[in-house]
């Protein structure tokens, strides 16, 4: 089982480039954990902003260690 990202559209703010995969957004989440926030940097190779997304953490391209996900 693999971590979620939920993201909003107040949740993150992206800049977008062009590559062979479509298009690679450098998200800047937020992530709530308890009183505690933080920023996660990750950058990922999407077709579609949508609304809400959620991106399973073994589509990152960006590798993240497991822990940064532990609030």
């Amino acid at each position: 089982m693999y971590p979620l990202l939920r993201l909003t559209a107040k949740d993150q703010s992206f800049s977008q480039r062009k590559t062979e995969f479509g298009v690679r957004y450098q998200l800047q989440v937020l992530m709530r954990c308890g009183y505690t926030d933080r920023n996660l940097h990750v950058s990922v190779n999407i077709f579609h902003i949508h609304k809400n997304l959620t991106i399973l953490t073994q589509d990152l391209v960006t590798p993240l260690n497991e822990r940064s996900f532990i609030c």
